[in-house]
């Protein structure tokens, strides 16, 4: 019974894949080609929106415009002139078509394994959440990632957990699947611009009292090209994330 109600469920769903991507080329159409085929095995619709920095070439957006020849449901957005990963989503949840039931986020450098989607949908149909999360810190959860990285990832979480009870291992992956309504919801009432903006969503949701669930996911160490994060930028954005989202 319930797997019959599992799969009325993905006959009804309509996926959403939002990405915002900095100088990915070499990833970015080949992670696409991976989450095409993923979502095409288990039959399930979707889109692609796509945000893409930096010059048409570095961006992949070359790359991409070939590869819309063959995966049409590809919307891109060339945003040279956009900063920082919070403007990026917001720019790609705008553009969301209002037929999608879910949308679905990773981060474009292939550090997230888009054969693990099931998983997200299967979480969400057990649990009843409105958000799941790729957790890297739960059972069964693996990650490859330089120490930095690590401690200050682990650090955030722990702040986090404290301060604002939010009921996740992982609160900043980027890996997650929504509901729609969810990002409907909170998408502008967000305000940070770089990596903070990954644990704002999650406070803001909390705070409307949507349901926040985790699935294990291996968080692999991406073979092209190199990380934006900046150590000193994102300790200061977490540092003001702290403090402005609490008064609001």
């Amino acid at each position: 019974m319930k797997e019959n109600t599992t799969q009325d469920s993905k006959k009804r769903m309509k996926i959403s894949v939002v990405m915002a991507a900095y100088d990915e080329k070499g990833n970015v159409d080949v992670l696409v080609k991976r989450i095409h085929k993923v979502l095409n095995q288990i039959k399930i619709p979707h889109e692609f929106v796509l945000v893409l920095r930096g010059t048409k070439e570095s961006s992949g957006y070359n790359d991409l415009v070939k590869l819309k020849k063959t995966i049409n449901n590809m919307n891109i957005f060339y945003k040279p002139n956009v900063i920082g990963i919070g403007p990026s989503f917001r720019c790609g949840f705008d553009n969301v078509s209002k037929t999608a039931t879910h949308i679905l986020t990773m981060d474009a450098d292939m550090n997230h394994q888009p054969e693990e989607i099931p998983s997200f949908i299967e979480a969400m149909e057990k649990s009843g959440a409105d958000v799941i999360i790729g957790s890297r810190y739960i059972e069964k959860g693996k990650f490859v990632m330089p120490v930095w990285k690590k401690f200050l990832s682990r650090t955030m979480n722990v702040l986090l957990r404290f301060l604002y009870d939010l009921p996740v291992a992982d609160k900043t992956s980027g890996y997650r699947l929504y509901k729609k309504g969810v990002i409907d919801s909170i998408n502008h009432k967000t305000t940070s611009v770089n990596f903070e903006y990954l644990p704002e969503l999650l406070i803001r949701a909390r705070k409307k009292n949507y349901l926040l669930a985790e699935t294990p996911i291996y968080f692999k160490k991406r073979k092209f090209g190199k990380s934006k994060m900046n150590i000193l930028k994102t300790t200061i954005g977490y540092l003001r994330l702290l403090g402005r989202i609490a008064v609001k």
